[in-house]
């Protein structure tokens, strides 16, 4: 197998690998704001009005602000590298990386599971470690060939394999 394709940079697509990679952790932050919005609940039966208000304008920050936060850090921290046009290559090896600033190359055996998300490939390697691989530029047949190929090496559960499969058959609308 050789599969190659000339990725562009899309600082969207690598928040969204960002987040759904680091969702275990965001979630934390989420939960943080739950708690206190409900000592603002306390607060606010217990009539102390402005600790309630605090509660609340600090379950906010704690809820949305600071994992939008954390994201746009990991994007402007990771954008020097993924900030450029890259060429993928999935061949019986692995995965090699090009670009003007990298060369890598990350074997079969060193992936434990690949997760698909809209657009995207995340490749982890372990619980935290993982790199987001665009299959935007990826033609039909060519990502028959990679989700076959991830699919017999366990690296892909069924499930995904036939979502990947059957949305990459639908038609593309031109917008030329």
């Amino acid at each position: 197998m050789h599969i190659r394709t000339e990725i562009q940079p899309d600082r969207r697509r690598l928040a969204a690998a960002l987040r759904h990679a680091q969702r275990g952790q965001l979630l934390i932050f989420r939960v943080g704001g739950v708690i206190f919005w409900l000592l603002a609940l306390i607060y606010l039966v217990l009539g102390a009005g402005a600790r309630a208000a605090l509660h609340v304008v600090g379950g906010a920050v704690i809820f949305w602000a600071a994992p939008a936060f954390l994201t746009w850090l990991g994007v402007r921290a990771s954008w020097r590298i993924y900030g450029i046009p890259t060429v993928w290559e999935f061949t019986d090896d692995g995965v090699h990386t090009h670009n003007e600033l990298l060369d890598s190359t990350i074997r079969w055996a060193a992936l434990n599971r690949v997760v698909p998300i809209p657009g995207q490939l995340l490749f982890k390697i372990n619980l935290f470690q993982v790199f987001p691989v665009p299959i935007t530029g990826l033609a039909s047949d060519d990502l028959h060939v990679l989700v076959h190929f991830l699919r017999d090496r366990g690296l892909l559960r069924e499930s995904d394999s036939k979502t990947l499969v059957t949305s990459s058959s639908k038609p593309q609308l031109s917008t030329e």
